[in-house]
């Protein structure tokens, strides 16, 4: 398949409307690379400048625009749009925690999701260690001032959902707990204020099983594909045992 016809298959199934304005998909390359033959796929989450890719890649597709540095391969960007269009990133990482009764969390963007959990309630501690292993998080951030809270609505949003606006609109909605990442101090005092229980998973960790769905939409279309899972762009360090 040649990149071009890739591309618009990919805008096909996943409309660029769903995308917010300014955050359009985006290629990277030559006109004459959309005429390229290709027959493998990587599925990354960032890319930078120095960015290892794995050696067999012919064609990339990334969820976040790049920071630093043009890609060495023929590129294709699909960030917002993948995160609102149903059935991508918010659905997965719903899908992870198989919440029903779903419904969009922000209505003018589309942007996350809200549901029940499939079992009935459970404790915060309890859907935390669910939490935590399913999204593969050793650690959690966790904002809760009432401990013996029982969790059977959940909102997530994949990525960065844990600001302000979307505070207030878990709480609106009527979440008992509210899961994604980059959570901020700001965030976390609004949250104690509001009586919602976050929990920060990471921004990557939210946006990972989205990346799988992709990388399946990709294959979908008779083409290999496979995600190259680089995890968070940091590492935990602990310095003092008791502090």
């Amino acid at each position: 398949m040649i990149v071009a016809d890739l591309i618009a298959q990919i805008e096909t199934s996943v409309p660029p409307i769903y995308s917010m304005v300014g955050d359009e998909p985006q290629f990277f390359g030559s006109s004459q690379t959309l005429q390229t033959d290709i027959s493998k796929v990587t599925v990354m989450m960032d890319y930078y400048s120095g960015q290892i890719i794995p050696e067999d890649t012919e064609f990339l597709v990334l969820h976040h625009p790049p920071k630093t540095g043009i890609p060495p391969l023929p590129t294709y960007v699909l960030h917002s749009g993948w995160d609102a269009f149903p059935g991508g990133a918010g659905d997965a990482l719903a899908d992870v925690f198989e919440l029903t009764e779903r419904a969009l969390l922000d209505a003018s963007t589309r942007l996350g999701r809200v549901g029940k959990l499939p079992n009935g309630a459970v404790s915060l501690d309890e859907f935390a260690k669910q939490a935590a292993k399913k999204l593969g998080r050793p650690y959690l951030q966790i904002v809760s001032e009432i401990p013996d809270i029982s969790i059977e609505t959940v909102a997530v949003v994949s990525g960065f959902g844990l600001n302000p606006s979307m505070i207030k609109l878990a709480k609106q909605k009527g979440a008992d707990v509210f899961l994604s990442g980059d959570l901020t101090h700001p965030g976390a005092i609004l949250a104690k204020s509001l009586t919602i229980p976050l929990i920060d998973a990471t921004h990557y960790a939210t946006e990972l099983p989205g990346l799988y769905r992709l990388r399946d939409l990709i294959a979908s279309f008779g083409v290999e594909s496979a995600v190259f899972d680089t995890s968070v762009p940091w590492r935990m360090k602990t310095y003092y045992e008791n502090y």
